[in-house]
């Protein structure tokens, strides 16, 4: 089964942004509740693990407060039924950039 993942990033004050991933079934439309993504800062060869997040009851979930930088998202577990994404996406946040939508 296909699933889109929408990142829209949007900016809260100067220095820090946010992520929001909106997860949903592609022939359904329904919103996808249960998803957990990694979230990872990429800093030179560093890599930070910011958190694991998890989808909502709308299929969302919203990372807060995050740096300017390259970070990495990994869906690392879907609910009953779905196929995990095999892909990680590599975002580069920075006040330029507003909205990502990955198919």
């Amino acid at each position: 089964m296909k699933i889109t993942l929408l990142f829209t990033l949007f900016q809260i004050h100067k220095t820090y942004l946010n992520i929001l991933i909106n997860k949903f079934d592609n022939l359904t439309k329904e919103p996808l509740e249960g998803a957990v993504f990694k979230v990872e800062l990429q800093n030179g060869d560093n890599i930070e693990v910011i958190g694991e997040y998890t989808t909502d009851s709308d299929g969302k979930v919203n990372i807060k407060d995050l740096k300017q930088g390259l970070y990495k998202i990994t869906e690392i577990h879907v609910p009953e039924g779905y196929k995990l994404t095999e892909e990680t996406y590599e975002i580069s946040i920075d006040t330029n950039n507003f909205e990502y939508e990955l198919n």
